[in-house]
């Protein structure tokens, strides 16, 4: 840790911090706090519900990346890469509804996360569709589909571990 200079410009990632700037970047690192302990429970849960302590390292990982679509984009993707990333263009945040601008980013996501659910058990039926459909979707049944999701999360996970846990919010 180097010593204090009053000459230090102190930053977040690559945003430097001011007095202009530090209420959006306190936001946003609340904002990412929110969003990686939301990561971290959905993979908790996904991997109780399919007792995956069971499974070879391989298909463990191989789930791990899966769930991983859910809020990662990138080709190169893990369970490791829990924090949010900022990097990349349009990144498409959890929680947009329609017909909130950029909610059609969002679908591709919404979409993955409905292919990590419908491994649980005790799946309702209407969550039982191909989840090719969410990327081409209206906005009216992204909606509906993004709630019965959420709301399957947030049943399984009290289920389970008997508290709230975090569900996935739209960066304001």
């Amino acid at each position: 840790m180097s010593s204090y200079d009053e000459t230090m410009e102190p930053s977040w990632g690559e945003d430097p911090i001011s007095l202009d700037n530090v209420v959006d970047i306190c936001e946003q690192i609340l904002w990412e706090l929110h969003e990686t302990n939301w990561h971290c429970e959905l993979r908790a849960l996904d991997a109780h519900l399919l007792d995956m302590s069971k499974w070879g390292s391989l298909h463990w990982w191989e789930r791990e990346a899966q769930v991983a679509k859910v809020w990662d984009r990138r080709a190169t993707r893990s369970c490791l890469t829990v924090a949010p990333c900022w990097s990349e263009d349009n990144v498409a945040f959890h929680g947009v509804r329609a017909p909130a601008p950029r909610w059609k980013w969002s679908r591709s996501r919404l979409s993955a996360f409905l292919a990590v659910v419908q491994q649980w058990p005790d799946v309702p039926e209407d969550l039982r569709i191909d989840v090719d459909t969410l990327l081409i979707c209206e906005a009216d049944e992204y909606n509906r589909l993004q709630d019965s999701i959420i709301c399957l999360y947030m049943q399984m996970f009290v289920h389970q571990f008997h508290h709230l846990p975090i569900a996935p919010i739209r960066f304001a």
